[in-house]
């Protein structure tokens, strides 16, 4: 059991749940001017986009957790 790769792995995967879970509250990946165009897409992608980050995170976090507790 590598006690370092298990840590990062949670920190990964707390990080991909908030994102996952809020995906306002991470960056922005629309442009201001998207937002001020048309808001609900932007909106709507903003949450697309913080949700796919969230489970790739949650994924990559869960992976590293198992990796550490296997080796």
């Amino acid at each position: 059991m590598d006690f370092g790769i298990v840590l990062i792995g949670v920190v990964v995967l707390s990080f991909g749940a908030v994102a996952h879970i809020f995906p306002h509250r991470i960056r922005s990946f629309q442009s201001p001017r998207q937002w001020q165009k048309n808001p609900e897409k932007a909106k709507q992608r903003q949450e697309t986009y913080g949700r796919i980050l969230g489970s790739v995170l949650v994924t990559v976090g869960a992976l590293l957790v198992f990796g550490g507790l296997v080796v």
